[in-house]
């Protein structure tokens, strides 16, 4: 039966990430991906600066850079009558090297890290499923169904990094209940004009605001966030008529070519488990915490778990010496006081841009006036949330 010092279910952005952290470590590690493929269009785009922070101290950010990566300084703020707004400078308003969103396509993200991660000597293992985990001695034994038949392996530690419906989590018994926002996204890309620049932008309707997010030099991802209903009517129309209806949204996007390939609807919720860790297990990413997309938070806790966890483990298991649950409890109190932070403060803002509620609709048009005209405001939101999710020792260090 083969042994890992550190087996990872799971190789999305968050596993994949886990795999390249560890990586530093020269350890005898797997990643287990049930998907043969990767990709995954249900994910966000843009990486926040606590995200590339992190992907910068693991040694990865060079890796993202090379698959593509754009750097994003500018935010823009229209109204669907009124056109332009203004504008915030992230640029302007953060200290180098660190002054910039960074956005590339999910799956190539995710491609560039695990890349990255078998460069250190952490492969992963695609179709391959992990069915149950159990205790036996000092040591995890998973079974897996792999393509050519079932197995065990053993290892003295495993990752759960396998999303909202988590085996790992499930070996434990920790089944948060979700909260299920009223609000759907649907998602679309668009090929914008020659000669626009590269930004993020944010426009105002009534009937539910819209993002503009760069995927390359050429295409934008274009999210229409609308209640539930509305969602599923707007997913069945053509690409012209969803061109026309968020042109009623965003004026700007007129001249912009809209294409099908690759929407979908983005189902949003929100939850936190209890529990991170049990003996010889640790959660990390969409098996521990889901969060709306407001403020773009889910690959930064992801990335910021495994960077964490990484530094509590990886020079244990290097050493062969045994990871203790005292070391996994100082894991979660870090990450828990971060993750509840960026949790509540993307609930406050996503209720605030889309609550339904007679009070948040009177206010969304001042809000986005405000941010528009009155820096400081769209400023002090930003450096607030350019620490949300960095654990609560590395913020003191910084």
């Amino acid at each position: 039966m083969e042994q890992f010092d550190a087996v990872i279910v799971g190789g999305g952005v968050a596993g994949a990430a886990m795999g390249v952290a560890l990586g530093r470590y020269n350890l005898n590690a797997v990643v287990l991906e049930r998907r043969r493929e990767v990709g995954e269009i249900n994910r966000g785009d843009a990486l926040q600066i606590a995200a590339v922070r992190a992907l910068d101290r693991i040694g990865a950010l060079d890796a993202i850079f090379e698959a593509g990566g754009q750097k994003t300084g500018r935010m823009v703020f229209s109204h669907y009558r009124k056109g332009l707004l203004g504008h915030f400078d992230i640029s302007q308003a953060f200290d180098p090297p660190f002054n910039y969103i960074l956005t590339l396509p999910h799956e190539k993200i995710e491609a560039a890290l695990i890349q990255e991660a078998e460069r250190r000597g952490v492969p992963t293992r695609r179709g391959h499923t992990v069915r149950m985990i159990r205790r036996v001695d000092d040591l995890m034994i998973l079974s897996v169904h792999g393509e050519e038949g079932d197995y065990d392996i053993r290892a003295r530690i495993v990752i759960g990094a396998d999303g909202k419906f988590s085996t790992v989590r499930k070996c434990f018994g920790e089944e948060p209940e979700t909260y299920w926002y009223e609000q759907e996204c649907v998602v679309i890309e668009a090929e914008e004009p020659a000669g626009v620049p590269t930004e993020m932008r944010m426009a105002y309707h009534p009937d539910g605001f819209l993002v503009i997010g760069p995927l390359s030099p050429t295409v934008v991802r274009v999210y229409i966030m609308s209640l539930r209903h509305d969602a599923a009517n707007i997913f069945r129309m053509s690409a012209d008529e969803i061109r026309k209806l968020a042109i009623g949204r965003d004026p700007f996007l007129e001249g912009y070519q809209f294409s099908k390939r690759g929407a979908h609807i983005f189902k949003m919720g929100l939850y936190h488990c209890n529990a991170y860790v049990a003996d010889g297990c640790a959660l990390i990413g969409d098996a521990a915490h889901i969060t709306s997309p407001a403020g773009g938070h889910g690959m930064n806790l992801a990335i910021n778990d495994a960077e964490e966890l990484a530094d509590r483990i990886g020079p244990k298991l290097a050493a062969g010496e045994p990871v203790s649950m005292g070391d996994l409890k100082d894991y979660e109190a870090e990450r828990r006081q971060a993750n509840e932070q960026a949790l509540r403060q993307a609930h406050e803002i996503f209720m605030r841009l889309t609550g339904p509620d007679l009070g948040y609709r009177i206010m969304r048009p001042l809000l986005f006036w405000t941010w528009a005209n009155i820096p400081a405001i769209p400023g002090r939101m930003f450096k607030q949330m350019v620490n949300l999710g960095i654990s609560p020792s590395r913020r003191q260090a910084s």
